[in-house]
């Protein structure tokens, strides 16, 4: 190595240790905190300068590597002028501060209903080479620095979109295939080879599925953007059931906790699912609870518990009962496409059944 290789090595590892500096002394930075939401959302923040103080070393090649606690390994790009950051800003890198996601998560409204979400969201300092944008896995959310200062919209825009991605780990897996294709119906892509998960980032269902969840129940600041990422497709307040089958995946759990613990006195279905315009809500009961002569009670109800229809209320003696529901309420009028559920009594016994209406 030459005296001029050597020059320039030695200014760019100053240039480094300025810039890190400079992080370091940043006055927008503190200690991690845990945050409770009256929403139902629990976060564990860890702040640019925890990061930077417990998490992040040089490995063997000088690189800074950042280490989270259950082994958890990136690489990390110290450097504005680095070959992988395409827009270079400014010249330094501007972390999200916890202020704005504090804000943005306390705006988070699933129509009143309260979640039950746990996340950890790190606000890198640095962004993670090979992932140049914000990320969630699981229950862990990384948000990539920007290099320009960062609006509080665009805090908001993008762990709102994050938050999206582990309430659908929690309520919504993939390996729920069921209800996957219940959301991909009422999203108009299902079967559509365009839209999976080898599709171009926007047509991926994850990604649409958490754009809808940051449009219908974040705050006003993280719509600034004024629609979802995918241009194509409706807007999530245009598409009938759309925000009640989101909100039925928390309020439908809450509701049969409540419910006497069905023992196999009686099972229950309906056929077909999704349904237009009518579904056959099957009863099959034990033949003891049917020698009683039961009165069995059929009810629908919306996904915030209100009464739509009581569509049967009788003594039965068969195992074997069947009711159709036609989508209507009790006087008549068709009620509109979304999420619903039929609620089955007899003696002490309850249980409830979840169908999904696509007009």
């Amino acid at each position: 190595m030459n005296l001029l290789q050597r020059n320039k090595l030695s200014i760019v590892i100053i240039i480094e240790v300025c810039f890190i500096i400079a992080f370091l002394a940043s006055p927008v930075w503190g200690e991690s905190h845990t945050h409770l939401f009256s929403n139902g959302i629990e976060a564990e923040i860890y702040t640019p300068q925890t990061i930077i103080d417990g998490m992040i070393e040089r490995d063997e090649d000088g690189e800074l590597l950042l280490t989270i606690e259950d082994g958890w390994k990136y690489s990390l790009v110290a450097d504005p002028s680095d070959s992988s950051i395409v827009c270079k800003g400014d010249g330094r890198f501007y972390p999200h501060t916890e202020e704005d996601i504090v804000a943005a998560l306390r705006e988070v409204d699933l129509d009143g209903v309260r979640m039950d979400i746990r996340v950890e969201i790190y606000l890198l300092p640095f962004p993670r080479r090979g992932f140049l944008r914000s990320t969630a896995c699981g229950s862990k959310i990384f948000l990539t620095p920007g290099v320009y200062k960062l609006m509080p919209q665009v805090s908001a825009f993008f762990i709102t979109h994050e938050l999206g991605h582990c309430f659908q780990n929690i309520y919504l897996p993939k390996a729920n295939e069921e209800e996957w294709r219940d959301y991909l119906i009422l999203r108009g892509v299902y079967g559509d080879p365009d839209y999976d998960c080898q599709s171009v980032h926007s047509n991926r269902p994850v990604e649409i599925f958490a754009e809808d969840f940051r449009y219908l129940f974040g705050g006003e600041l993280s719509k600034y953007s004024g629609g979802i990422e995918n241009p194509d497709l409706d807007s999530p307040e245009n598409v009938d059931g759309l925000e009640e089958f989101f909100v039925s995946l928390v309020a439908g759990e809450g509701a049969q906790a409540s419910l006497v613990p069905f023992d196999g006195a009686f099972s229950i279905s309906n056929y077909p699912n999704p349904f237009n315009p009518s579904t056959t809500i099957n009863v099959l009961l034990d033949r003891e609870l049917a020698s009683r002569n039961p009165v069995v009670d059929i009810g629908i109800y919306s996904v915030d518990g209100a009464l739509v229809n009581n569509i049967f209320h009788r003594k039965v003696s068969d195992t074997d009962l069947r009711v159709e529901w036609s989508g209507e309420t009790a006087n008549g009028s068709s009620v509109v496409s979304g999420v619903y559920f039929y609620m089955i009594r007899a003696e002490n016994y309850i249980k409830t059944g979840k169908m999904l209406l696509i007009r």
